[in-house]
């Protein structure tokens, strides 16, 4: 069995914070033979292993030997130490460089190392070249595994403005290391930068659009299903006057009305319906009539924000132009998902209402739209 003494002693040493002579000074032994055994060279006397080990406060297994319950003690001991040093720090750094090599197998310390040089670097911004390469290198050993996402994030926020749309590129859409999340958290680390408010309040947009989309199950019925909607459009209310939304939410807000019609035809609620689906319909309308590009969000939480009517970028305050990570979500913009909407058999709560005048209206209206969408 091969013994791992010399690996085990240089750990404790360093711990210690020891010299390789005041160890020897301790022990009564020269440097050079603490140096041997550190090398794996040679081995201690065996009369001197209880001394080590009681002076390390380990058992003389431990010291020996590099089995399961050694290397999990080991490991303990590691991240004890790694937190007892400063945050980004070069001790920090060298110490789970340290790890890495010892167990170099180890995808968790080689995650571990890698996030310390980007916090490293965040304060070392002068030793990119250096660590920079050395964490894309770690990337490509841990992109097969579960630390894949994390080792792209930790990139993004150290990597130079000119590479930074290839990593986020490699950004998965369903990790909490998400396209968007991973720039704000870049921004964070650049105190004071101007475009960390700026992606949080697009995050916000994002993140509340997909949250406020989520289907309420038809199970539980059509009346507790338009209590869920009248809350959604009490939401996106407020992020305008109290009761009526800014217009970069008013498409959004108008099909919240038309399924909240649905579930009060469903409920048997004809006049209560037929009040939010005029009014939707009614947005729908004012929307596509005009001819601003680019709609406010309002409130402050959005930045002042405009939204293009296409659903795919926003404008800030300065003019610059930002893409929207979305996905289904922002459909209810196009007049296509409102024209498959009303005629979607699934909709069963506007059967008792289908074959009206209103309703027949804005079926001819959502498809001659949708028409023109795809000429």
């Amino acid at each position: 069995m091969k013994l791992y003494i010399g690996e085990q002693l240089k750990a404790l040493r360093k711990e210690k914070q020891l010299t390789q002579e005041a160890l020897a000074d301790v022990l009564g032994v020269s440097y050079q033979s603490v140096s041997r055994w550190e090398l794996g060279i040679c081995y201690p006397d065996i009369e001197l292993l209880p001394t080590i080990a009681n002076y390390f406060g380990v058992t003389i297994d431990q010291l020996l030997s590099n089995d399961a319950v050694s290397k999990e003690a080991d490991q303990k001991r590691f991240y004890g130490k790694l937190n007892s040093l400063p945050f980004g720090s070069l001790e920090q750094l060298q110490f789970a460089e340290e790890y890495c090599h010892r167990y170099p197998d180890n995808d968790r310390f080689a995650f571990i190392l890698q996030d310390i040089m980007k916090n490293y670097l965040l304060v070392n911004k002068d030793q990119t070249s250096i660590y920079l390469p050395a964490m894309i290198k770690l990337y490509e050993r841990l992109k097969g595994t579960c630390y894949r996402d994390g080792a792209v994030g930790n990139i993004i926020c150290v990597c130079p403005e000119e590479n930074l749309e290839q990593w986020l590129d490699l950004c998965s859409w369903t990790s909490a290391y998400t396209r968007r999340g991973c720039l704000v958290t870049r921004y964070d680390f650049q105190i004071g930068h101007k475009n960390y408010h700026l992606h949080q309040s697009i995050e916000a947009f994002e993140n509340f659009a997909q949250q406020l989309d989520r289907r309420f199950p038809d199970a539980f019925g059509p009346a507790r299903k338009a209590e869920y909607h009248r809350g959604v459009l009490k939401i996106l209310a407020s992020f305008g006057d109290g009761t009526t939304p800014p217009d970069g939410w008013a498409l959004f807000y108008a099909y919240k009305q038309f399924v909240l019609a649905a579930c009060l035809f469903g409920d048997n609620k004809p006049e209560e319906g037929w009040k939010e689906f005029d009014a939707a319909f009614a947005t729908y309308r004012r929307i596509f009539a005009q001819e601003e590009e680019w709609l406010p969000l309002g409130n402050a939480i959005f930045s002042d924000l405009k939204v293009h009517r296409d659903y795919s970028t926003m404008l800030d305050s300065e003019g610059n132009v930002h893409e929207i990570y979305g996905s289904s979500y922002t459909n209810f913009c196009h007049a296509g998902f409102l024209y498959g909407f009303l005629t979607n058999p699934r909709w069963a709560w506007f059967d008792s209402v289908r074959d009206t005048q209103n309703y027949l209206e804005a079926v001819e209206w959502a498809k001659a739209e949708a028409e023109k969408e795809t000429d």
